[in-house]
C-alpha cells in the first residue's frame, strides 16, 4: 500500500461492495431489457466494441439499431383462470416508447351526463344457477390408502368469464354509479377520485377513508330503492363490491367480478343487494338489532317490508365492522392497492364460497347438525359477503330470531388480506362456539361444546381469551389434523374428535394414523355395542307382542 494512505475500514469495504453489487444488477436489468427488445447479446458487444473504438479514435460512434423481429402471429385461444391468479399471456415485443413531448394526454372526466338507457353498459350479464356445479365435477371416490383431499392441496378453479366487460371510456361507469344520486354523494365522491390522482402515496388510505363515509350513505340511499328493483348493474356492482371506477382495478378482477352474475338459488350465499332483497320480501327476516340503534324502542314483530329493510339498513354498517375488526382497514371501495388475489388468497365470491364450504364440511359434519326438540335436524346457514377487507369471519347470531330451527348468520368479507381458507374457516369456529353458548344460555361456563372446553384447562389458564384459543385449535383441528400433521395435544384432539367429529370417509383415511387409531377403535366397539344393544331390544319387543297376541287369541278362543 502506498505511503502516507490509511487502509480502508470495514464499512467503508462493506459500503463499496454493496454499491458494486447495485452497479452489477442495474447492467443485468439493462441487459435483460435489449434482450425483450430483440437485440441479441452480439449486438450489445459490437455496441460496446464501437464506443470502445470511436474513443480511442475521438470520432463519433455510429450505432446500428437491428430491425425489430416480427412475431409469428398464433390462433387465439381462451385463457384459463385460477380466482387469484393471473392468466399468463405471452405478449409480443414492446414497440420504442415515444418523447414525452408527443405522447398522448389522458383524457378528461366527461362533463355530458351519460345516456342510461337501454345500453351495452347498463345490461347485465346473463344469470346462471350456481347448483350446476354439482354435475360439472362430482367428487372422486375415497378409498383406504388415498389421502383425503385437502382445500390446501386441491384449489378451488373458476374459469375466467368468456364475456369481456363494456369498454367504459373514462368516467363513465363512475357516472352510471352516481346517476340519479343527490349532490352531497356526488360531488364528495368525485372530488375524491380526482384527488387519488394527484395525491401522494402516503396520502391514498386517508382518501379512501372518505370514500368509505360517502359510500355507506350512498348504500344507505339505494337500499331503500330496493324494493322498486330499480337499481342498475352499475349500482348493484358498487353495492356489492365496492366498485367505483374500474381504473382502479386490475383487468382478472374487474372482468370477474363484473361477470359475477350467478343467483342465489339454494346456496343460502348473499350479496350485499341480494341480502336486502330478501329482506324486503320477507323470504327471510331481518337481523336482531339493538334498541339503542332504535333510540330505545323495540322493533315491530308485524313490521312491513320496508319497516324490515330499515332495521337491516342499520346492521349492515355494523356488520362490515365486525368482520374487519377494530383496528384493521375499514375501506369498503375496491382498488388494487388492497385487493391483490393469489392462488392461496382468492376473491370470496359466491362460487368459491358455495364450493369451499362444500369441501370443509366432512371434516366436521356436524357443524350444521343440531337438536331441536329432542328431534337432530340439520339447518342451513346464510351467508352474506360484504364489500371490503375483513381479516376474519364472524357469525351475527346462531339462529333467525325467534326461530331455533333455522340456520346461523355468517359474516365474510370479500376479499380477506391474508388467507382466504382460513377465514372461511374462522367463520366456522365462532359459529361453533356462539351457537354452544347460547345453547347452553347462563349454563355456557359447566355445560355444552364450551363448558368441556373450559374444564380442560385450569383457572389460571381461563384467564386468556378461551374463544380466540379455540379459533386457533379449530383451524389446526381442520387444515393439519386430517394430513396426519400433529399440531394439537391429546386431550386436544379427542375433544375435537367427540365434539366436532370428521366423518366417516375421512376417518376410514385415518385408519392407519397412530394419531386416530385408539379413538376410531374404540368408537367402533362403542357402535358395534349400540347395534347388539338395539337388536336385543327389538328382540324383547318382538317377543313381548308375540305373547301378547297369543294371550289376545285365547281370550277370544275362549
Amino acid at each position: 500500500m502506498a505511503e502516507g494512505r490509511t487502509p480502508p475500514t470495514r464499512e467503508q469495504l462493506i459500503a463499496y461492495i454493496r454499491k458494486l453489487e447495485k452497479r452489477l444488477r442495474f447492467l443485468e436489468s439493462e441487459l435483460a431489457e435489449y434482450k425483450r427488445s430483440g437485440e441479441s447479446t452480439n449486438g450489445l458487444k459490437a455496441t460496446l466494441e464501437t464506443v470502445s473504438t470511436s474513443a480511442a479514435t475521438g470520432q463519433p460512434p455510429e450505432i446500428v439499431i437491428p430491425p425489430q423481429p416480427v412475431p409469428v402471429s398464433q390462433p387465439d385461444k381462451p385463457p384459463t383462470f385460477v380466482i387469484g391468479k393471473k392468466p399468463v399471456h405471452k405478449s409480443p415485443p414492446t414497440p420504442l416508447s415515444a418523447p414525452k413531448a408527443e405522447m398522448e394526454e389522458p383524457r378528461p372526466r366527461p362533463e355530458e351526463p351519460v345516456d342510461l338507457g337501454v345500453g351495452l353498459a347498463a345490461t347485465p350479464p346473463e344469470m346462471r344457477d350456481i347448483m350446476d356445479i354439482d354435475q360439472e365435477a362430482p367428487p372422486a371416490p375415497l378409498s383406504e390408502s388415498a389421502t383425503y383431499p385437502h382445500p390446501q392441496n386441491e384449489p378451488v378453479y373458476i374459469p375466467i368469464p368468456d364475456i369481456l366487460p363494456p369498454a367504459f371510456k373514462p368516467g363513465e361507469f363512475t357516472r352510471l354509479v352516481l346517476h340519479g344520486e343527490e349532490e352531497d354523494i356526488v360531488d364528495p365522491m368525485l372530488r375524491s377520485l380526482d384527488q387519488l390522482k394527484t395525491c401522494p402515496p402516503e396520502e391514498r388510505r386517508n382518501v379512501f377513508t372518505r370514500m368509505t363515509g360517502i359510500f355507506w350513505t350512498a348504500v344507505g340511499r339505494m337500499g331503500r330503492r330496493i324494493a322498486s328493483g330499480k337499481l342498475s348493474w352499475p349500482k348493484r356492482l358498487f353495492m356489492r363490491f365496492g366498485i367505483i371506477d374500474p381504473d382502479l382495478l386490475s383487468d382478472e378482477v374487474w372482468r370477474t367480478l363484473y361477470n359475477e352474475n350467478s343467483s342465489v338459488g339454494d346456496t343460502g350465499i348473499y350479496y350485499l343487494d341480494e341480502w336486502l332483497e330478501a329482506i324486503y320480501r320477507q323470504e327471510i327476516k331481518h337481523s336482531s338489532i339493538d334498541e339503542i340503534a332504535l333510540q330505545g324502542d323495540k322493533a315491530k314483530k308485524d313490521a312491513s317490508g320496508e319497516e324490515c329493510l330499515a332495521y337491516e339498513l342499520l346492521n349492515i354498517s355494523q356488520m362490515q365492522r365486525m368482520v374487519v375488526g377494530p383496528r384493521a382497514n375499514l375501506t369498503t371501495i375496491l382498488t388494487s392497492d388492497y385487493c391483490t388475489p393469489t392462488r392461496d388468497n382468492p376473491l370470496l365470491t359466491r362460487e368459491w364460497v358455495y364450493r369451499t364450504v362444500k369441501m370443509l364440511i366432512p371434516f366436521d359434519y356436524t357443524v350444521f347438525q343440531r337438536k331441536y326438540r329432542g328431534e337432530d335436524i340439520e339447518v342451513k346457514p346464510l351467508w352474506l359477503i360484504l364489500p371490503g377487507y375483513g381479516t376474519r369471519a364472524a357469525c351475527w347470531e346462531p339462529w333467525s330470531p325467534g326461530s331455533k330451527r333455522t340456520g346461523p348468520r355468517l359474516l365474510i368479507c370479500l376479499f380477506p388480506p391474508r388467507a382466504s381458507l382460513k377465514t372461511l374457516i374462522d367463520g366456522l369456529s365462532d359459529f361453533r362456539w356462539t351457537f354452544a353458548k347460547e345453547d347452553a344460555m347462563h349454563y355456557w361456563l359447566t355445560e355444552g361444546l364450551t363448558g368441556k372446553f373450559l374444564a380442560m384447562f385450569s383457572v389460571k389458564e381461563q384467564r386468556q381469551d378461551m374463544k380466540a384459543l379455540f379459533r386457533a385449535f379449530y383451524r389446526e383441528w381442520i387444515l393439519n389434523e386430517p394430513r396426519r400433521v400433529p399440531k394439537l395435544d391429546k386431550r386436544i384432539r379427542e375433544f375435537f374428535y367427540h365434539n366436532c367429529p370428521y366423518s366417516d370417509d375421512v376417518k376410514q383415511t385415518l385408519r392407519g394414523s397412530g394419531l386416530f387409531v385408539r379413538m376410531i377403535e374404540l368408537e367402533m366397539a362403542k357402535r358395534e355395542r349400540e347395534e347388539k344393544e338395539k337388536e336385543e331390544i327389538e328382540r324383547i319387543k318382538a317377543m313381548r307382542e308375540a305373547k301378547r297376541a297369543m294371550r289376545q287369541a285365547k281370550l277370544e278362543e275362549g
